[in-house]
């Protein structure tokens, strides 16, 4: 076994590579926004909408306050991630991007329930 073949079969052992790591969470921060808007549409689209809305009845708060918590956590997390120096150590980066993928995944479903 060469030795890049050691080091790359050390790097897999260890977890995910750095720069693999600020990667989706850049993704997934420039993501964010388009996710949270296009989940809005089928809210928008839902009868329980529409009769809040013109009618005035049906209202209720839902999970729109657990929908913008997740999102300022997704955000504040994937900043951390996607900025944080690559000379610093991984786990807080891969903590932070863990956070924020799963702040990002619970702010889309809490505003998909409310069209529920």
């Amino acid at each position: 076994m060469t030795h890049e073949l050691a080091s790359a079969a050390g790097t897999e052992a260890e977890g995910m590579p750095d720069r693999a790591c600020r990667r989706i969470a850049r993704i997934a921060w420039a993501l964010l926004v388009p996710t949270a808007i296009l989940a809005w549409i089928p809210v928008l689209a839902s009868p329980r909408f529409n009769e809040c809305f013109f009618h005035g009845t049906s209202c209720s708060p839902g999970a729109g306050t657990t929908a913008w918590w997740a999102f300022w956590a997704s955000a504040v997390a994937g900043a951390a991630a996607a900025l944080s120096p690559l000379q610093s150590n991984r786990k807080p980066r891969q903590l932070a991007m863990s956070v924020q993928l799963a702040a990002h995944a619970l702010m889309t479903f809490a505003i998909l329930a409310q069209a529920a």
